[in-house]
């Protein structure tokens, strides 16, 4: 189902149940994903989203998809990783069997460093849920965080097998070949992920033979980074996950291109990331 139609389907249940607070947490999800896959510009999406939270939350703040809405804006939009915490815990206060916030949960622990925490979330999420194939997909991201990288690309490969079009299977499976030195594997991922993830843009991986896997993928990163200077998003995108993987870090220099471009694009002027 395309953006269109859920924001169509929502709007629809909104207008016949104006006090229907889940039809605002879905449209201000909506907001939130299409902010994310760059779809829709942060100064576009950010107030869109924070007035369909704000409307959700006067209507029904007793709800966990609710709080779970607001605990994903706040880690995946606003950066702020107490109030995130805390929203987090609240949804699962009202709803612990809520196998999607404690997937979420558990990446944003494994992010934050608590990979024992994040680890017994996680497991708990795919036995509340064990067929839903993005909780794996979170799985396998939260065994590359917590450092776990053979199950990691054990994890996503079998996911992969099961559904190749799973592309954030791609994200934890490259790093993690990446990381256990691995190049030749984590090159083909890699050539798979953004061919498919960004099929209208040009590529160079047919470069490889004569520049090599660090070249290439610099490469590529420079050439994707050409074609998406009207989108914030990519910028954050494929500077993070070309230039990472590269040297198995996060180099100063690094962070000293990204905050660059941010500055160049008034990054930091968007009152919702």
């Amino acid at each position: 189902m395309n953006w269109i139609l859920h924001c169509t389907t929502l709007s629809w249940q909104k207008k016949k149940d104006p006090e229907f607070a889940l039809a605002y947490a879905g449209i201000s999800i909506i907001w939130l994903s299409y902010q994310q896959i760059g779809k829709i510009t942060p100064d576009v999406a950010g107030p869109k989203i924070m007035s369909a939270i704000e409307t959700a939350l006067a209507l029904d703040s007793t709800l966990a998809d609710v709080h779970y809405t607001l605990a994903m804006i706040n880690f995946l939009g606003m950066w702020d990783w107490k109030k995130s915490e805390l929203e987090f815990k609240k949804t699962i206060a009202i709803n612990p069997n809520n196998a999607d916030a404690q997937a979420l949960y558990s990446f944003f622990l494994s992010i934050m460093g608590r990979p024992e925490e994040a680890i017994k979330r996680i497991e708990l999420a795919i036995k509340l849920d064990p067929k839903n194939p993005m909780i794996k997909a979170t799985y396998s991201q939260v065994l590359f965080f917590t450092r776990r990288y053979d199950e990691a690309i054990s994890v996503s490969r079998e996911l992969l097998d099961t559904d190749s079009t799973i592309l954030v299977a791609m994200d934890p499976l490259f790093n993690a070949l990446h990381m256990t030195g691995r190049d030749e594997e984590a090159f083909e991922a890699l050539k798979y992920y953004f061919t498919n993830m960004y099929k209208d843009f040009a590529h160079v991986f047919d470069q490889y033979p004569k520049l090599g896997y660090t070249g290439t993928l610099n490469l590529e990163g420079d050439t994707l980074l050409t074609q998406s200077k009207p989108n914030i998003f990519y910028l954050l995108n494929l500077l993070i996950f070309m230039y990472f993987p590269v040297i198995k870090s996060w180099p100063w220099t690094v962070w000293r291109k990204l905050t660059r471009y941010m500055i160049k694009y008034d990054y930091y002027k968007i009152p919702h990331l």
